[in-house]
């Protein structure tokens, strides 16, 4: 499965793309809006990363998902979370959808075959939800700019096949 998913997708190319997404979050988070307000716009920015990783694919030509891989339905199933979380608790929503980000990644060390994507996916999920806990309204853009350089990094390992 490993060689059919890294044939047919660019691992980087979507690393850096959820990274951009998560720059973007981090803007909108250093703005000091409400944090309903904040949250929503998170929440909208995250959901564009998937029509994002659609159009990217149609431009590079690649698959944005497999069929021999159900794991790119995983972030439907996560949804719900997200949605619960913004209701429930709009202060802490970033942290949520960060260890949800990173969550989302474990699996996928596996199929690539790269333990780097596996030890980010651990570094972002627990970080984000011992860092997140921690910081104050205020500094939640930390948190998410800390995301994205995760996800830039990983990108950089994973394209220069660093295992």
């Amino acid at each position: 499965m490993k060689d059919e998913m890294t044939r047919r997708t660019d691992v980087p190319t979507y690393l850096i793309l959820l990274s951009l997404v998560w720059a973007a979050i981090a803007g909108v988070w250093m703005q000091g809006l409400a944090p309903a307000v904040a949250s929503g716009i998170s929440l909208t920015l995250f959901f564009l990363a998937l029509p994002l990783a659609w159009l990217l694919a149609k431009a590079l030509g690649v698959s944005w998902k497999s069929e021999a891989n159900a794991l790119y339905l995983m972030p439907w199933f996560l949804s719900p979370l997200l949605f619960w979380a913004f209701g429930a608790m709009p202060i802490r929503f970033l942290m949520i959808q960060a260890v949800i980000t990173g969550a989302h990644l474990f699996p996928f060390g596996k199929v690539f075959g790269s333990r780097w994507v596996a030890v980010g996916a651990g570094v972002i999920a627990f970080g984000a939800w011992w860092w997140g806990g921690t910081l104050s309204y205020f500094d939640q853009w930390k948190l998410a700019a800390g995301v994205s350089a995760t996800l830039f990094v990983l990108a950089v390992l994973v394209g220069r096949g660093k295992g």
